[in-house]
């Protein structure tokens, strides 16, 4: 027969029609390539045709476009023809479905038509997306003295998350994260959002400022840099009150510690700085124990505060243990104004390694 048999293995790509199939995917330019297999029972002339629509629009044989014998899309005096191909150019932004046939062009006859995927108008096959996310909404927030959040959204389309920022000054053409040191962080969240909520910028120099943009890219690969040109900015707050953790060592007994010979200490706090402001402080108590029965306890006070006791595992040989005993308040600047206070059970007696106590505290620079 003359007419060429229906084309079989139809087949979607990008516009470089040889590396990225669209298996119902998206395509960031206005032009796909279609592929077929063509074949025909006699040797004839025949050539690739398609037909493009946007989904919901019926195929109505309007703008087929043919393939050319030079290009791929067509052979003379064949009866087969693998990965013959047409590219479709001009396309919008839209969902398409598309159909192929084959034509023999000395007779015009026609094969039937074959469907990418089905025959069904509101199928979608691939889709054409040239237009890049819409940035909106850009801020840094309230920076804290070490860190900033910075948000964005692009309501209009999901994309990737993306952050650059440095204190080096304003970004210059051809600044990217990837391969240079010019930033000092980059983001990428999966999966891609509409609102961009990335965690938060940390280790931040504080009363500095910083420099950063934001970018977004849609499935298609379309970016958007928010801003376009320059950058943003934001300035981290001054720490006006740092913080810092001293030790302070108490005592160590080498004489044994009993119920009825408990350890008592007076010891005192002193810190360099000005105008201090504790904010915690524990004791650190270690040391080996012995029971002669029982489950053995130790009770641990400093000064007036309720004492606390801690109950060990029992042994029947000398073990080791380590308390942490959190304090609510201690003296400083003041010498042997606090008192530390260990007890053991009447069953248990103790020896005490070394006992320290460590604050936190702010200070005015």
């Amino acid at each position: 027969s003359t007419v060429p048999s229906d084309p079989t293995n139809p087949k979607q790509y990008k516009a470089d029609g040889t590396t990225e199939s669209l298996a119902s995917g998206t395509a960031s330019t206005t032009s796909v390539v279609l592929k077929a297999d063509l074949a025909s029972s006699i040797a004839i002339n025949m050539i690739i045709q398609v037909e493009v629509e946007n989904v919901f629009i019926s195929f109505d044989g309007i703008g087929i476009v043919d393939g050319a014998v030079g290009s791929g899309g067509g052979c003379n005096n064949c009866t087969s023809l693998a990965n013959a191909q047409v590219t479709v150019s001009g396309l919008t932004d839209n969902i398409k479905h598309w159909r192929v046939r084959a034509k023999n062009t000395t007779t015009s006859e026609v094969s039937a038509w074959v469907y990418y995927g089905t025959s069904s108008t509101n199928e979608t096959d691939f889709k054409i997306d040239t237009t890049a996310p819409a940035i909106a909404d850009t801020s840094s927030g309230t920076p804290g003295t070490n860190s900033a959040s910075i948000t964005w959204n692009t309501s209009g389309e999901i994309s990737t998350t993306r952050i650059e920022y440095d204190t080096a000054g304003t970004f210059t053409g051809g600044y990217d994260c990837a391969g240079t040191s010019e930033c000092t962080a980059l983001t990428d969240t999966s999966p891609m959002v509409n609102n961009h909520t990335p965690s938060a910028l940390s280790n931040l120099n504080s009363g500095t400022t910083y420099h950063y943009r934001v970018r977004s890219k849609d499935a298609a690969g379309n970016e958007t840099i928010d801003p376009s040109t320059g950058d943003y900015t934001f300035l981290t707050q001054t720490e006006t009150k740092p913080a810092k953790t001293t030790r302070f060592h108490i005592v160590g007994q080498t004489s044994e510690v009993t119920n009825g010979s408990p350890l008592s200490k007076t010891f005192g706090v002193f810190m360099s700085e000005n105008a201090t402001s504790t904010k915690s402080a524990f004791i650190e108590i270690v040391g080996v124990y012995k029971t002669t029965s029982g489950s053995p306890t130790i009770a641990v006070q400093v000064n007036s505060e309720t004492s606390k006791v801690y109950a060990l595992p029992p042994v029947s040989a000398t073990s080791y243990f380590k308390i942490l005993h959190q304090v609510n308040s201690v003296t400083v600047e003041t010498a042997d104004a606090n008192t530390l206070t260990v007890t053991p059970n009447t069953n248990t007696s103790i020896f005490v390694n070394s006992a320290d106590i460590n604050v936190n505290y702010s200070y005015t620079p």
